[in-house]
């Protein structure tokens, strides 16, 4: 994704998951990095989609969605 968003000349580019290098790739291209995490990311993008796909689909489709939790455990 870094090597295309950079020739668009996107200046921020939010994603899930993002290496070591390809940060320091857009830090030196000018570019910020909102890298939300694989969790920040789906949790708000499972209600997003099952509104989509209802719109689209209809009603009539059902739609199964496990319970959201945090992945992390506090001891």
């Amino acid at each position: 994704m870094m090597k295309p968003a950079l020739a668009a000349g996107v200046k921020v580019l939010i994603t899930g998951d993002i290496g070591h290098h390809n940060g320091i790739d857009a830090a030196a291209n000018h570019m910020a990095v909102i890298d939300a995490g694989h969790y920040g990311l789906e949790y708000l993008f499972l209600d997003f989609m099952e509104e989509y796909l209802k719109k689209e689909v209809g009603e009539d489709l059902e739609i199964c969605k496990a319970e959201v939790e945090f992945p992390e455990t506090f001891i």
